[in-house]
């Protein structure tokens, strides 16, 4: 049986490998685990930092949800709002134009 989404809590990446890896690393060692971000770099940062703690099956959504919304926008499996860093805040699928987005699923072998 899939885990459901686990939130790492954190209140700034610098703590993610101290709090969530060291927690959660040992439970997820032999799952399958996909990440994903706003924009991607904290997901390779972070499938890294799991992998570097013996979890071997580690995906990221290459791009982020920000590359998903370009090119399947509210068509995609995707649902609420992406925040972003800027005085948008929050975006709806709508509110990004769909275009050709390439690979959406990347592991750090790729």
């Amino acid at each position: 049986e899939p885990t459901p989404a686990l939130n790492p809590n954190t209140v700034t990446f610098s703590h993610f490998d101290s709090t969530f890896c060291s927690r959660f690393s040992s439970t997820l060692r032999n799952k399958k685990v996909l990440m994903y971000c706003t924009g991607g770099i904290r997901c390779v940062k972070a499938s890294a930092m799991l992998k570097s703690r013996g979890v071997k099956d580690v995906s990221h959504l290459k791009g982020g949800i920000h590359r998903y919304l370009e090119r399947y926008g509210s068509g995609g499996f995707y649902r609420g709002k992406m925040f972003v860093f800027d005085r948008r805040r929050a975006l709806d699928p709508e509110d990004l134009i769909c275009g050709d987005g390439g690979d959406e699923k990347s592991s750090e072998s790729d």
